[in-house]
């Protein structure tokens, strides 16, 4: 048991997480001062408008990726298993067209849908609004 223990914390796996873990927490503190700076510099009106934009944004990131980021992993792990190199190239060919592609389109949505969207969604204009 005590030897299981030890190869665990030895695999790469553990150090590789370890790894990802320190990074991503690191990535939540610098998140959490800036919402402080922001809060301190602009005031609580700003922090809000922030948050709401960056929800807005991250929906739209959402429905552009359109869950490919996850399709992807079974189709990439599926492919190196059986060798099969081209098939991944044309997978990431195909994902990058359709990200872009939709990404462009969403873009232009919200482009010129944000000033109704600030006015009815958030009751603001568009002028005070970061949409």
């Amino acid at each position: 048991m005590k030897e299981l223990f030890k190869n665990v914390f030895k695999s790469n796996l553990v150090k590789q997480s370890g790894t990802t873990f320190i990074l991503r927490s690191f990535g939540f503190f610098l998140g959490y001062l800036f919402i402080i700076l922001v809060s301190r510099l602009y005031g609580a009106d700003a922090v809000g408008v922030f948050s709401l934009t960056t929800t807005v944004l991250l929906m739209f990131t959402i429905i552009g990726k359109m869950g490919t980021d996850t399709a992807i992993v079974k189709y990439v792990s599926k492919f190196l298993v059986a060798q099969n190199h081209n098939a991944v190239k044309g997978l990431y060919q195909t994902v990058l067209k359709l990200i872009f592609t939709s990404g462009i389109f969403l873009s232009l949505i919200l482009f010129f849908c944000a000033e109704p969207f600030a006015l009815y969604v958030f009751k603001k204009t568009a002028t005070n609004f970061s949409i």
